[in-house]
């Protein structure tokens, strides 16, 4: 887990070519921190090129478990930001939208 850090917030972020339980515990140890710092600490991303990591449907139980919780934790995802014609980079924008 990485943690951004910007003037005025931070946010919790994991690669996306992590398996499934590293990103599950970025989001624990995300979750846990924005209960502590619930104004500086916005919410998670899932980083690194988004053509080479795994698409964010193979994430999807990892990613809904806080909100079926009742937990409020937004996601800053980022889809179709490649030049590549790759299938993750359509899944993606289409899941995205």
């Amino acid at each position: 887990m990485c943690v951004v850090v910007v003037p005025s917030y931070v946010g919790g972020c994991c690669c996306r070519d992590f398996n499934q339980s590293l990103v599950e515990a970025a989001i624990n140890v995300t979750v846990k921190l924005r209960a502590q710092f619930p104004t500086y600490l916005l919410g998670f991303d899932l980083v690194g090129c988004e053509d080479m990591g795994h698409p964010l449907v193979y994430f999807i139980d990892e990613l809904l478990y806080w909100s079926q919780m009742g937990v409020d934790l937004p996601y800053f995802f980022h889809a179709g930001e490649t030049g590549e014609q790759h299938l993750y980079c359509h899944v993606n924008f289409h899941k995205f939208v």
